[in-house]
């Protein structure tokens, strides 16, 4: 599934750059729905069975300062991926006015995804099975009883990591024949 996942990427980005912006939205879509109906399923059979324990969201006495920045720094690399944003400036209508409002929006939905991902994996999972697990949100599925949707949060996954990979692929493919490269 990975691979036929990288090989469509690949595929779009070979039509360029407007096909693979098009491409990025529906991937974008693809993977909020998915992330939103994995977290309302797994919080409403977690709070329904019971399983589900608001005291996994307060602070324990286990929790330190290298903790904290460890964490941090995940978060760092996260949101790593807005300064591509500033790169895009050629390939919309008014960047002086598109690019300021594009950081702030995008910055504020990935928070709050974030948020609701986690909030959510802390709450049904917590946070010894949180932390032993690869994939949070497969995880999510499985214990909210939805198992066929695990294939589709990995295979969501997967594009969207092709797709952060590959965006820059298809940026430079074709300013290299423009530029003379």
């Amino acid at each position: 599934m990975a691979v036929a996942v990288v090989v469509g990427v690949i595929a779009i980005n070979w039509f360029g750059v407007r096909k693979s912006v098009w491409a990025t939205r529906v991937v974008v879509v693809f993977v909020s729905v998915v992330l939103i109906a994995v977290v309302a399923v797994a919080v409403a059979v977690g709070v329904g069975s019971g399983s589900a324990d608001f005291v996994r969201l307060e602070l324990g006495p286990d929790t330190t300062v290298a903790g904290v920045l460890q964490a941090a720094g995940l978060l760092f690399f996260a949101f790593a991926g807005y300064a591509r944003i500033a790169t895009l400036g050629e390939e919309v209508r008014d960047p002086a006015r598109t690019i300021p409002r594009a950081v702030p929006i995008s910055l504020a939905l990935a928070l709050g995804m974030y948020a609701l991902v986690a909030v959510s994996a802390l709450l049904v999972l917590g946070p010894g099975r949180l932390a032993g697990s690869a994939a949070p949100p497969a995880e999510l599925a499985q214990v909210a009883g939805v198992r066929w949707l695990e294939p589709v949060v990995r295979a969501g996954s997967g594009g969207g990591g092709a797709r952060r990979a590959a965006g820059p692929a298809a940026r430079s493919v074709t300013n290299h024949p423009r530029d003379g490269a």
